[in-house]
């Protein structure tokens, strides 16, 4: 954070302004206002005359050789002390200078701090890092208020990874009104690395020191650590320093968050060194393993006490958060909840801050129970607006203020006081961890039955006529390793286009339509067509032409929905330019709608999705936006950094529709112009209406939250509001936006809520949003596996499905840079991925094919889910910018069975998007939701899909429609697709397919 802070962030009004608030220019580091020698009063030529005599010689070697004889003739004299420290000073012989500076700030007469500062340089030079610290000590007990000694050692302590120790120092700082910008933003987040200075070619690499643990913070924080890197560089250190406090608390972090299994729990019960409980990580990294231990209340008591020790705590704030949600401690959840969100907001902007976000983080941090840090971005406020001489009078109070407060409260209270600004309630409520307790091993464990399962995913789409890919004119010689960096691009054909899986003829079989682009967006029929393909006898077939879905306007995201409510699925197309809508005749043709939707913009969407929002039975438009700027297909693009980020953001769309069949604008939705790419509309929470969320690349997510209408006009029952900050899942768990690509959805942790799983950009990990019964979510990649894996990719198009029906959720994620930087070693095709989901996480997993698709890397783009061949295994279609469309059948051999629904709205609209599916299995209950927008510019076959383990039938399926309507059947057949129509009592039951291709089955059965 601290390069990219204003240098010039406290201007010279603040720089030279009031006087209690000059800040210190320099310091002596090279001996100046050396005092002058006192002279010995003995007869001359004594060993220390001869000494000053060779002084005008020049020469240092023989000059320290009488000044040594000086001080074995007499030891107390401080004159020859003092010459031969310069002598070895001058000779680089820095470890006796500094011995001799140290010795010299003892002796009376002597300025003991410039001594001490020389002490410390030397020592540093000399490689006795542990002396250099020990210098600065000795004088800080002298000098408590020295400015000088507290700057030093809040920088070594920095750069030492010692980040809660140098905070001591750095407050100290603004309490003595001498504070730095640099110094005022260390203090936002002490978990990460933060260097004041840096110390160059004083420090050797090559020798274990207390700067190692720098480093390891260094890259455990960076994008390209891993803990197996960190680790690898705490080992020795422990070694070395076994008394560390710090050392030991971060390595316990590193091992709690993700080491290896049984690795924290060894190190708990190992013999720790004094001092560790002062150490917030080491309460950090025990709230994060008592959670795993589903020890929630001792838990909450071990991140206060983290949190109590550095109130920048994000991460164990978390953890409580997420303890006192399963606890039903609703109320504080929520108010710690606002608490975080200031907080994230805090270390987003404070790097940059103007003097009103300034002013607003004083504020903050005022209630945040941090009042010297308040004090001092209240002196960066006044010295940005240039106005700190007439605020002085205000300031100085502050401080008086501050001062008496501490002064005259007793440290017990100051810290009750503090806990219940920072929490809301007293801590000491709450139990101590008790650490006699037996414990469980907590870290991933893939023991469940999939682990000796070989997922089979074949690329299947040639064979089967599908015989196509997407060009948006992406230049493929960036492909060839001959022209690394390629040529110049638009931005435009970056992004890859998208697929909708749909049974437009409602024969059964599903069909697969794909945007095409090429050309020149914005230009009117200026595109290569979309193309249908129909599936017919287990082979696809192009009807482009015939079907007359052949939209011509530079595709992007294409959505299936029934717009009309007449039984068919339409087709929605989302265009750099104007967006189209496609009816179903329901004679296998399309016909345009260009009317359908007033005030239509003309910008560049990338995806659509069609839902119920208001709660009047009727579906509803989202049009998530990307870019608002003609120039962004005027002019081209270095093709190592082709951003979408230079050009101005759009803002989303949502249109209700009127009685008339037409579609309005929703004018009273507003949020914040943005880079959009992926939606999931559902009832997210079971509560009110339909939900919506929507990724964005770069910014920061949304999440339009569904509440009673305060007005019923129109006939909605529902309104939206915007609460991705407040609901958590806005940005992921490090605190800063990412660029997020495409969205799964699903419940990964078995505890019946629906969560998402968010790709992102290349070295940033993905989002696994895990929601809790009140609604709210927690990224947790870190904890479920994900972390290590997802960020050396760039994530696009993601589905999440039960791929060998062992009753876990998995995960098929395409990747592909958007940049060429192989010159720097960066890779431009990536491979797909597949994650094994288990009780406790997700594991990399390399599927079997009889080809080449999981060895070799693409381009990967779009992903859509679908069970193509009806046999009660979910595929996986993928589109490209650098091949063709594939589509990966899924043959693993299933370790369990499966059920299938096909959901058609009476009283709720005909998709039923929002729709939860319940299926309770002995004691455990599977949960599903029907879903629109499924994810980055794509429909998924609508279809709802449960992998249910082993088990001949389903105790009760319960069916909770938007309408409010519930349905429960009982008794279920399992390895089936059932069609269900709401309030009706009867499930069309199509058959398995069989060992050769054979069409479904349409006979029905009544329950």
């Amino acid at each position: 954070m601290a390069s990219h802070f204003q240098a010039k962030c406290l201007n010279d009004n603040f720089l030279s302004s009031c006087g209690i608030f000059v800040l210190l220019g320099c310091w002596l580091l090279t001996g100046c206002n050396r005092e002058s020698p006192r002279l010995p009063t003995s007869e001359s030529n004594s060993p220390f005359e001869s000494a000053q005599n060779l002084e005008r010689t020049g020469d240092t070697e023989s000059i320290l050789k009488a000044a040594q004889e000086a001080l074995l003739d007499d030891p107390g004299n401080t004159a020859a002390v003092e010459l031969a420290m310069d002598c070895y000073h001058k000779l680089g012989q820095f470890g006796p200078a500094a011995d001799l500076a140290a010795e010299l700030a003892s002796k009376p007469g002597f300025n003991s701090e410039n001594r001490l500062v020389l002490a410390f340089d030397w020592h540093l030079r000399a490689g006795d890092y542990e002396r250099a610290e020990k210098d600065l000590l000795n004088g800080l007990a002298v000098a408590p208020n020295s400015i000088k000694l507290n700057r030093l050692i809040a920088q070594l302590l920095n750069s030492q990874g010692r980040r809660a120790e140098a905070s001591v120092y750095v407050r100290n700082l603004i309490r003595l009104e001498q504070i730095r910008p640099e110094e005022l933003l260390s203090l936002i987040d002490l978990r990460g690395p933060f260097h004041l200075v840096e110390y160059g070619d004083l420090i050797d690499v090559r020798n274990v020191s207390l700067f190692q643990l720098g480093r390891a913070r260094q890259l455990y924080s960076s994008v390209r650590g891993s803990a197996d890197e960190t680790i690898s560089i705490l080992n020795p250190l422990t070694e070395k320093y076994p008394e560390s406090s710090a050392v030991a608390a971060f390595y316990g972090r590193v091992l709690a968050e993700n080491g290896p299994t049984g690795s924290y729990e060894k190190w708990l019960y190992s013999e720790l060194p004094n001092g560790i409980t002062r150490q917030p990580e080491y309460w950090s990294s025990l709230g994060t393993w008592l959670s795993q231990q589903n020890r929630l209340k001792e838990s909450v008591r071990a991140c206060a006490e983290a949190i109590r020790l550095d109130p920048s705590d994000r991460e164990s704030l978390r953890t409580m958060i997420t303890a006192l949600e399963e606890l039903n401690e609703t109320e504080k959840a929520t108010q710690l909840r606002q608490r975080l969100s200031d907080l994230d907001q805090i270390f987003r902007i404070a790097k940059s801050a103007d003097h009103e976000q300034s002013l607003w983080i004083s504020q903050t941090l005022q209630e945040h129970a941090r009042p010297w840090e308040s004090i001092g971005w209240l002196i960066q406020s006044k010295g940005l607006q240039g106005t700190l001489r007439e605020h002085a009078v205000e300031i100085t109070q502050r401080f008086q203020a501050t001062w008496a407060w501490e002064k005259s409260t007793s440290r017990d209270r100051i810290e009750l006081a503090k806990q219940r600004q920072l929490l809301g309630f007293s801590a000491s409520k709450w139990p101590l961890p008790d650490l006699n307790r037996a414990y469980h091993a907590s870290r991933l464990d893939f023991s469940h039955p999939s682990e000796q399962v070989v997922y089979r995913l074949i690329d299947v789409a040639a064979t089967l006529g599908l015989v196509t890919k997407y060009d948006s004119g992406f230049p493929f010689d960036k492909i060839d390793d001959a022209k690394l960096g390629g040529t110049p691009m638009y931005v435009y054909q970056i992004n890859g286009g998208g697929i909708a899986a749909v049974d437009y003829e409602l024969d059964g079989s599903v069909d697969l339509y794909i945007s095409q682009a090429g050309g020149t967006p914005g230009e009117p029929g200026g595109s290569q067509p979309n193309q249908m393909f129909r599936l017919l006898d287990f082979q696809f077939s192009e009807t482009t032409r015939s079907s007359g879905a052949d939209d011509r306007g530079f595709s992007q995201g294409v959505c299936a929905g029934d717009i009309n409510q007449d039984g068919f699925p339409d087709l929605l197309v989302s265009n750099i330019g104007e967006n189209n809508v496609y009816f179903n005749q329901g004679d296998g043709t399309f016909r345009p709608a260009p009317d359908l939707i007033s005030e239509k913009t003309k910008v560049w969407s990338s995806c659509l999705a069609v839902a119920d929002l208001t709660g009047d039975h009727l579906p509803e438009i989202v049009e998530v936006n990307y870019i608002d700027d003609a120039s962004s297909h005027e002019s081209k693009c270095d093709p190592s950094c082709a951003s979408p980020q230079k050009f101005a953001k759009a803002t989303d769309d949502f249109y209700t529709c009127q009685p008339d069949g037409t579609f309005l604008r929703w004018d009273t939705l507003e949020a914040p112009a943005r880079l959009g790419l992926g939606v999931v509309i559902t009832n997210f929470d079971n509560r009110n209406g339909n939900d919506c969320f929507i990724a964005n690349d770069g910014d920061f997510n949304h999440f339009w939250s569904s509440r009673k209408a305060r007005t019923t006009a129109g006939g909605s029952k529902f309104e939206l509001v915007e609460s991705a900050n407040i609901r958590g899942c806005n940005i992921g768990r490090g605190g800063n936006s990412q660029a997020c690509m495409g969205v799964a959805s699903g419940d990964f942790n078995g505890d019946g809520t629906l969560d998402l799983h968010v790709t992102n950009f290349f070295e940033e990990p993905a989002n696994l949003f895990l929601q809790t019964k009140n609604g709210f979510f927690s990224d947790e990649e870190r904890k479920y596996g994900l972390h290590d894996a997802s960020f050396n990719v760039l994530g696009f198009g993601t589905q999440a499905a039960d791929i060998d029906h062992d009753g876990w959720l998995d995960l098929c994620v395409l990747n592909g840079h958007v940049n060429d930087e192989r010159k720097s070693g960066v890779p431009f095709q990536m491979k797909s991925q597949v994650f094994r989901g288990g009780e406790r996480g997700f594991k990399l997993h390399l599927p079997k094919d009889s080809g080449n698709y999981w060895d070799q890397p693409n381009l990967g783009r779009t992903l859509v889910l679908l069970d193509w061949n009806r046999d009660g295994r979910m595929d996986f279609a993928g589109s490209y910018l650098d091949r063709q469309i594939s589509l990966l059948e899924n043959r693993t051999e299933p370790l369990g069975d499966w059920i299938q629904l096909e959901l058609v709205g009476s009283t709720s609209e005909r998709d039923a998007i929002g729709t939860t599916v319940s299926a309770r299995v002995g004691k455990r209950t599977f949960k599903a939701w029907n879903t629109a927008g499924d994810g980055y510019m794509c429909s998924n076959e609508p279809l709802v899909h449960l992998g249910l383990g082993k088990t001949s039938q389903i105790d009760e399926l319960v069916i909770a429609w938007p309408s409010g309507l519930t349905q429960t059947f009982r008794n279920v057949a399992t390895n089936r697709r059932y069609l269900l129509v709401e309030s009706q009592a009867i499930f069309a039951r199509t058959e398995p397919k069989h060992d050769t291709p054979q069409p479904p089955n349409p006979a029905v059965d009544r329950l």
